[in-house]
């Protein structure tokens, strides 16, 4: 009679014990992931981000009743954007603007850009490169936004905001 190690004979065994251990070992897996690469999706203050929507739906109609418009050329090459912006008669160029950047999932891609005005409704400014994917931005001052939902890279050079 030939003699055969435990595992031979008890397949059923190993694999009573393999299921569980397989289950607990990709459950550390998963949870030292999770804590490594946190996306942070969730904001701690979202209920005065809340409070705070009457406030940007009232600078988005200040931005419609000023018939503003703007074109945006990232110059990724250069880390530079330029901005031209347009307005009705009303209209009164403010030395600088703000223009922000952010990623729709991660956080550490965003980015704000102070840009100033040069002359004739152009804007200039630096910028970092932008990785792939849905983008939001924004253009504005403490009265007006303009704002939009991009997927970079776009398909043309140029993104329109506005009107």
């Amino acid at each position: 009679m030939t003699k055969y190690a435990p595992w031979h004979r008890e397949p059923m065994v190993w694999m009573v014990i393999a299921i569980p251990s397989t289950a607990v070992l990709v459950g550390m897996i998963m949870l030292t992931l999770s804590l490594k690469f946190y996306d942070g999706l969730v904001a701690d203050d979202y209920y005065k981000r809340g409070l705070a929507i009457n406030q940007t739906l009232e600078r988005q109609r200040q931005a419609e009743s000023l018939g503003l418009n703007a074109v945006i050329d990232l110059l990724l090459e250069q880390n530079k954007i330029e901005v031209m912006l347009r307005g009705n008669q009303q209209f009164l160029y403010p030395p600088t603007l703000s223009f922000s950047l952010r990623h729709s999932t991660r956080a550490d891609h965003d980015q704000i850009a102070i840009l100033t005005h040069t002359g004739n409704g152009a804007y200039v400014g630096e910028i970092r490169t932008i990785v792939p994917g849905r983008w939001y931005l924004q253009l504005n001052t403490a009265n007006w936004r303009l704002f939009d939902v991009i997927h970079w890279p776009t398909n043309g050079g140029e993104i329109k905001l506005g009107q």
